[in-house]
Protein backbone atom coordinates (compact mmCIF):
# COMPACT_ATOMS: atom_id res chain seq x y z
CA UNK A 1 0.00 0.00 0.00
CA UNK A 2 2.83 2.49 0.89
CA UNK A 3 4.13 2.20 -2.76
CA UNK A 4 0.97 2.57 -4.06
CA UNK A 5 0.59 5.68 -2.27
CA UNK A 6 4.20 6.29 -3.25
CA UNK A 7 3.81 6.12 -6.98
CA UNK A 8 0.31 8.35 -6.79
CA UNK A 9 1.71 11.51 -5.35
CA UNK A 10 4.90 10.75 -7.89
CA UNK A 11 2.26 10.72 -10.30
CA UNK A 12 0.20 13.86 -9.07
CA UNK A 13 3.75 15.66 -8.87
CA UNK A 14 4.62 14.77 -12.55
CA UNK A 15 1.61 16.19 -13.30
CA UNK A 16 1.26 19.26 -11.38
CA UNK A 17 5.02 19.85 -13.13
CA UNK A 18 3.73 19.51 -16.42
CA UNK A 19 0.77 21.69 -15.70
CA UNK A 20 2.97 24.31 -14.41
CA UNK A 21 5.75 24.09 -17.33
CA UNK A 22 2.83 23.98 -19.64
CA UNK A 23 1.27 27.19 -18.33
CA UNK A 24 4.72 28.85 -17.12
CA UNK A 25 5.97 32.29 -18.59
CA UNK A 26 8.19 30.82 -20.91
CA UNK A 27 5.51 27.35 -21.20
CA UNK A 28 3.67 26.80 -24.80
CA UNK A 29 0.73 28.34 -23.37
CA UNK A 30 1.66 31.60 -22.76
CA UNK A 31 4.24 31.66 -26.28
CA UNK A 32 0.71 30.84 -27.35
CA UNK A 33 -1.01 33.85 -25.80
CA UNK A 34 1.56 36.39 -26.99
CA UNK A 35 1.86 35.35 -29.96
CA UNK A 36 -1.96 35.54 -30.51
CA UNK A 37 -2.15 39.20 -29.00
CA UNK A 38 0.51 40.06 -31.62
CA UNK A 39 -1.40 39.17 -34.20
CA UNK A 40 -3.99 41.02 -32.85
CA UNK A 41 -2.78 44.35 -31.98
CA UNK A 42 -1.01 43.66 -35.77
CA UNK A 43 -3.97 43.94 -37.46
CA UNK A 44 -5.50 46.18 -35.06
CA UNK A 45 -2.65 49.02 -35.36
CA UNK A 46 -3.13 48.37 -39.48
CA UNK A 47 -6.91 48.60 -39.88
CA UNK A 48 -6.95 51.89 -37.38
CA UNK A 49 -3.92 53.33 -39.46
CA UNK A 50 -5.29 52.57 -43.07
CA UNK A 51 -8.79 54.73 -42.44
CA UNK A 52 -7.30 57.50 -44.03
CA UNK A 53 -7.08 55.07 -47.17
CA UNK A 54 -3.97 57.34 -48.44
CA UNK A 55 -1.83 56.01 -45.44
CA UNK A 56 -2.82 52.31 -46.47
CA UNK A 57 0.77 51.88 -48.30
CA UNK A 58 2.51 52.89 -45.25
CA UNK A 59 0.42 50.48 -43.28
CA UNK A 60 1.26 47.91 -45.19
CA UNK A 61 4.85 48.59 -44.69
CA UNK A 62 4.17 48.89 -40.86
CA UNK A 63 1.87 45.48 -40.57
CA UNK A 64 5.23 43.86 -42.74
CA UNK A 65 7.54 44.50 -40.30
CA UNK A 66 5.37 43.58 -36.96
CA UNK A 67 4.13 40.61 -38.81
CA UNK A 68 7.77 39.95 -39.45
CA UNK A 69 9.30 40.49 -35.85
CA UNK A 70 6.04 38.75 -34.54
CA UNK A 71 7.64 35.75 -36.06
CA UNK A 72 11.00 36.08 -35.21
CA UNK A 73 10.10 37.27 -31.36
CA UNK A 74 11.86 40.87 -31.88
CA UNK A 75 11.28 43.74 -30.60
CA UNK A 76 8.04 45.59 -30.08
CA UNK A 77 5.09 45.38 -32.26
CA UNK A 78 3.80 49.05 -31.72
CA UNK A 79 7.51 50.21 -32.08
CA UNK A 80 8.41 48.19 -35.16
CA UNK A 81 5.17 48.54 -36.63
CA UNK A 82 5.67 52.53 -36.40
CA UNK A 83 8.90 52.18 -37.38
CA UNK A 84 8.01 51.04 -40.76
CA UNK A 85 5.41 52.91 -41.28
CA UNK A 86 7.04 56.48 -41.14
CA UNK A 87 10.32 54.67 -43.35
CA UNK A 88 9.44 54.44 -46.21
CA UNK A 89 6.32 57.49 -47.09
CA UNK A 90 8.22 59.15 -49.58
CA UNK A 91 7.64 56.54 -52.15
CA UNK A 92 4.92 54.33 -50.65
CA UNK A 93 2.55 57.22 -50.86
CA UNK A 94 2.82 58.22 -54.25
CA UNK A 95 1.63 54.38 -54.70
CA UNK A 96 -1.18 54.47 -52.75
CA UNK A 97 -2.14 57.92 -54.37
CA UNK A 98 -1.97 55.55 -57.95
CA UNK A 99 -3.67 52.60 -56.62
CA UNK A 100 -7.03 54.63 -55.16
CA UNK A 101 -7.39 56.21 -58.30
CA UNK A 102 -6.68 52.77 -60.26
CA UNK A 103 -8.82 50.72 -57.95
CA UNK A 104 -11.90 52.78 -57.82
CA UNK A 105 -11.73 53.21 -61.33
CA UNK A 106 -12.10 49.08 -62.02
CA UNK A 107 -14.15 48.93 -59.51
CA UNK A 108 -16.62 51.83 -61.34
CA UNK A 109 -16.21 49.63 -64.16
CA UNK A 110 -16.96 46.21 -62.76
CA UNK A 111 -20.17 47.23 -61.32
CA UNK A 112 -21.43 49.47 -64.37
CA UNK A 113 -20.62 46.23 -66.64
CA UNK A 114 -22.71 44.02 -63.76
CA UNK A 115 -26.02 44.44 -65.02
CA UNK A 116 -25.12 43.67 -68.87
CA UNK A 117 -26.21 40.28 -70.53
CA UNK A 118 -24.52 41.40 -74.34
CA UNK A 119 -21.34 39.30 -74.59
CA UNK A 120 -19.19 41.65 -75.14
CA UNK A 121 -19.62 42.99 -72.05
CA UNK A 122 -19.07 39.58 -70.14
CA UNK A 123 -15.61 39.82 -72.25
CA UNK A 124 -14.97 43.01 -70.69
CA UNK A 125 -16.11 42.10 -67.36
CA UNK A 126 -13.88 39.07 -67.40
CA UNK A 127 -11.11 40.45 -68.27
CA UNK A 128 -11.57 43.34 -65.82
CA UNK A 129 -11.58 40.73 -62.94
CA UNK A 130 -8.49 39.50 -64.45
CA UNK A 131 -6.93 43.00 -64.29
CA UNK A 132 -7.96 43.32 -60.31
CA UNK A 133 -6.71 39.65 -59.58
CA UNK A 134 -3.22 40.51 -60.50
CA UNK A 135 -3.02 44.14 -59.13
CA UNK A 136 -4.41 42.58 -55.97
CA UNK A 137 -1.21 40.18 -56.18
CA UNK A 138 1.31 42.99 -57.14
CA UNK A 139 -0.01 45.06 -54.11
CA UNK A 140 0.74 42.06 -51.74
CA UNK A 141 4.77 42.20 -53.04
CA UNK A 142 4.95 46.33 -53.40
CA UNK A 143 5.35 46.87 -49.93
CA UNK A 144 7.41 44.44 -48.45
CA UNK A 145 9.46 44.59 -51.45
CA UNK A 146 9.36 48.26 -50.93
CA UNK A 147 10.76 47.58 -47.09
CA UNK A 148 13.31 45.16 -48.07
CA UNK A 149 14.62 46.59 -51.37
CA UNK A 150 16.26 50.05 -52.13
CA UNK A 151 15.03 51.81 -55.10
CA UNK A 152 12.58 54.61 -56.58
CA UNK A 153 9.05 53.55 -57.20
CA UNK A 154 9.15 52.27 -60.29
CA UNK A 155 12.13 49.98 -59.75
CA UNK A 156 9.93 48.75 -56.70
CA UNK A 157 6.89 48.34 -58.93
CA UNK A 158 9.10 46.37 -61.55
CA UNK A 159 10.51 43.87 -58.69
CA UNK A 160 6.61 43.26 -57.48
CA UNK A 161 5.58 42.80 -61.03
CA UNK A 162 8.39 40.37 -61.61
CA UNK A 163 7.04 38.55 -58.69
CA UNK A 164 3.36 38.23 -59.39
CA UNK A 165 4.35 36.67 -62.57
CA UNK A 166 7.35 34.29 -61.27
CA UNK A 167 6.14 33.03 -58.36
CA UNK A 168 2.37 32.64 -59.51
CA UNK A 169 0.69 30.03 -57.75
CA UNK A 170 1.88 32.06 -54.38
CA UNK A 171 0.49 35.08 -56.09
CA UNK A 172 -2.96 33.09 -56.27
CA UNK A 173 -2.70 32.01 -52.67
CA UNK A 174 -2.19 35.37 -51.29
CA UNK A 175 -5.20 36.52 -53.64
CA UNK A 176 -7.38 33.67 -51.68
CA UNK A 177 -6.58 34.36 -48.99
CA UNK A 178 -7.77 38.69 -49.05
CA UNK A 179 -10.99 37.04 -50.80
CA UNK A 180 -10.98 34.70 -47.69
CA UNK A 181 -10.61 36.91 -45.01
CA UNK A 182 -13.31 38.98 -46.47
CA UNK A 183 -15.82 36.59 -46.64
CA UNK A 184 -14.94 35.40 -43.06
CA UNK A 185 -15.58 39.87 -41.96
CA UNK A 186 -18.49 39.62 -43.95
CA UNK A 187 -20.04 36.57 -42.24
CA UNK A 188 -18.46 36.86 -38.82
CA UNK A 189 -18.22 40.98 -38.14
CA UNK A 190 -16.45 40.68 -35.14
CA UNK A 191 -13.81 38.71 -36.63
CA UNK A 192 -12.24 41.80 -37.95
CA UNK A 193 -10.89 41.97 -34.55
CA UNK A 194 -8.36 38.81 -35.47
CA UNK A 195 -8.72 37.95 -39.29
CA UNK A 196 -6.33 41.43 -40.69
CA UNK A 197 -3.29 40.22 -38.14
CA UNK A 198 -3.57 36.68 -39.40
CA UNK A 199 -3.75 37.53 -43.12
CA UNK A 200 -0.07 39.52 -42.32
CA UNK A 201 1.19 37.08 -40.39
CA UNK A 202 0.01 34.21 -43.42
CA UNK A 203 1.56 36.83 -45.78
CA UNK A 204 4.59 37.44 -44.27
CA UNK A 205 5.36 33.59 -44.34
CA UNK A 206 4.67 33.40 -48.16
CA UNK A 207 6.53 36.82 -49.11
CA UNK A 208 9.40 36.14 -47.14
CA UNK A 209 9.59 32.83 -48.66
CA UNK A 210 9.68 34.18 -52.06
CA UNK A 211 11.99 37.38 -51.47
CA UNK A 212 14.19 34.57 -49.87
CA UNK A 213 14.61 32.93 -53.14
CA UNK A 214 15.18 36.20 -54.60
CA UNK A 215 17.39 37.71 -52.70
CA UNK A 216 21.05 37.69 -55.13
CA UNK A 217 19.47 37.49 -58.36
CA UNK A 218 18.61 40.61 -60.66
CA UNK A 219 14.77 40.97 -60.78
Amino acid sequence: MKNDGEKHNNTEKQKDRKLKDFFGLEGPYSSFMNTLGNIIWTGLLWLVTSIPLITMGCSAIGASRAAEKTRKNQGYITKEFFAGFKSDWKTALPMQIVNLIFFAWLIFDCIYLYGYEAEYALMISYVLYGILIFALGLNCYYYPCLRIFEGNFFEIFKISFYMTFRHLLTTIVLVGLIAAALLVVYLMPWSVMIVPGLWWYAADILIGRVIQKEIGKTV
